[in-house]
């Protein structure tokens, strides 16, 4: 019977447990999100952008790059030049949403509004280290057609798979004559734009200089370097100090007025009747006998290199207020008594009352 009671208690809890998870993370959000209208400005995804989803999928652009900026209350991601909190009506067309979990590199919410210039993307794609020095993405050069300069449009058909995955980003509109073309090879500079009757150096900056597109990609904020207001911290150092002055002020042998102030005679009161006139109130014989001959023996010599004598022992014919200590509060380690080390613990016997 107690196996079943068992048995149903798990499958219960089991239940449970599954109840709560499908109610938080399933049902919960779909009460609040399922009647979120898409903004107007917001449009469904052409055939082209459909394709560069699929392709931003395939070749893994998922694992390194996030679509979803942080209220400025969770991450300064608006300092960063990523856009505006994102919000449930902003993947209502996302299906299956990418949103990502990991920012290798740069949220790309507002990529199309960021950098707003094709011909930067696609020289990107081609070689990320032309346009962000020290960027660790690897170049995507199979997603183009290699030709000779001059030969094609400038809009192939071998282009169209790296210029359907530029079409993906949002809030923003492709714009021909971008900047920021970087220092790309030969071989890639007549398929990635007609500029060339712009002269070498339009796509070739000096070294060292900033382009527009590389000063919209701003740099992380210095956010750890003042994680606490400054005032915190000084608390926190006083405080600190305080703590350190007050245990290196306190001695061992501390006043009454630091804790009990009780007499000794009051604690005589305390145990019964007959105690303040002197007389015994408690049997220290029958004390000893329950709590101390199990290790001490009945004649307090112990056991040698295993429990420590009592008689004659420097601790109970010492201060008083260490012996009273002892019992109370127990030892763990080594002690010394009568010249020899001692190791083991003593539990401690906090139920004794004052007169004990």
């Amino acid at each position: 019977m107690s196996g079943q009671i068992s048995e149903f208690k798990l499958v219960t809890g089991a239940l449970a447990t599954l109840g709560l998870a499908v109610s938080a993370l399933v049902l919960i959000p779909y009460y609040l999100l399922h009647s979120v209208q898409p903004p107007k400005a917001l449009k469904p995804y052409t055939e082209q952008q459909l394709r560069g989803r699929a392709v931003y999928v395939k070749d893994g652009c998922v694992y390194c790059h996030s679509q979803q900026p942080r209220d400025p209350g969770q991450a300064p991601d608006n300092l960063r030049g990523w856009g505006r909190p994102s919000v449930a009506a902003d993947y209502a067309y996302d299906k299956p949403h990418l949103l990502g979990t990991m920012r290798t590199g740069p949220d790309l919410f507002n990529i199309a509004a960021r950098q707003p210039s094709e011909d930067w993307h696609l020289g990107h794609l081609y070689q990320p280290r032309a346009y962000a020095p020290g960027s660790i993405m690897p170049g995507f050069p199979f997603l183009f057609t290699h030709r000779d300069h001059g030969s094609g449009t400038r809009r192939g058909k071998g282009r169209e798979p790296a210029a359907a995955l530029c079409q993906t980003g949002r809030d923003g509109v492709t714009h021909p004559g971008g900047e920021g073309f970087g220092r790309l090879p030969l071989v890639a500079r007549s398929h990635l734009s007609d500029l060339a009757g712009q002269g070498f150096a339009a796509m070739n900056p000096p070294r060292g200089s900033k382009t527009a597109a590389q000063v919209r990609e701003q740099r992380d904020p210095a956010e750890r370097f003042r994680p606490l207001p400054w005032f915190v911290v000084m608390l926190i150092g006083a405080m600190a100090m305080w703590g350190m002055f007050y245990i290196h002020d306190m001695k061992g042998n501390l006043d009454s007025a630091y804790g009990d102030t009780r007499t000794p005679s009051a604690l005589m009161a305390s145990a019964g009747p007959g105690a303040a006139s002197g007389s015994a109130a408690v049997d220290g014989g029958q004390l000893f006998a329950a709590k101390c001959v199990a290790c001490h023996q009945a004649t307090g010599l112990g056991l040698p290199g295993v429990f420590p004598p009592l008689a004659g022992s420097e601790w109970v014919l010492g201060n008083d207020q260490v012996l009273v200590q002892i019992p109370l509060h127990g030892i763990t380690g080594s002690i010394q008594v009568k010249g020899a080390t001692y190791s083991g613990a003593m539990p401690m016997f906090n139920t004794l009352s004052d007169a004990e």
